[in-house]
């Protein structure tokens, strides 16, 4: 497992497109990325670039080797101990949403929380409401609560923010 030194310096795009092609199809590989992004012990920057690496896996690879990790990604977010910010797993789930994030009402109370604290980061809280959204899509209460949320949103949004609300409200 060569490429896993490249996950303990600074890592450039060029680095994590290595890692991909190295991982790719490889189950046990990938399988150790995602421990990686787990495991408390992990130091926040090779977590970080542990999870980045899995956002730029194949949809297929995702599917396959990621998505069984769903939910202990969400309950890692949801728990408050991510060592980095959450916008690299939430992007993550947002791949392999809806199959994997539908049944998870708690992700979509913690999304709707965040689209409206401004202590998250931009991206954050963008991610949050492509997520929201997504999961809401089947169920009319849930984009009704959604709506109601965006609603209270501020004028004068940076424009992640507002580029995602107005996709939202496409849907709704």
């Amino acid at each position: 497992m060569e490429w896993m030194k490249w996950l303990e310096g600074r890592m450039s795009m060029v680095n994590v497109r290595k890692v991909v092609e190295a991982t790719a199809h490889d189950g046990e590989a990938i399988s150790a990325l995602c421990r990686l992004v787990l495991d408390k012990t992990t130091e926040a920057r090779r977590s970080m670039y542990a999870a980045l690496v899995l956002t730029h896996l194949s949809p297929a690879d995702k599917q396959q080797f990621v998505a069984p990790y769903s939910h202990a990604f969400i309950d890692k977010i949801l728990s408050g101990t991510l060592p980095i910010r959450p916008g690299l797993l939430l992007s993550l789930l947002y791949d392999l949403a809806p199959s994997t994030t539908l049944e998870r009402a708690d992700l979509f109370d913690y999304c709707l929380q965040g689209i409206t604290d401004g202590t998250h980061h931009d991206s954050c809280r963008s991610i949050m409401i492509k997520l929201a959204a997504q999961m809401a899509r089947p169920y009319p209460e849930l984009l009704t609560e959604l709506h109601e949320t965006l609603q209270l949103l501020p004028p004068g949004l940076p424009p992640s923010i507002e580029c995602a609300k107005k996709k939202a409200f496409i849907i709704l």
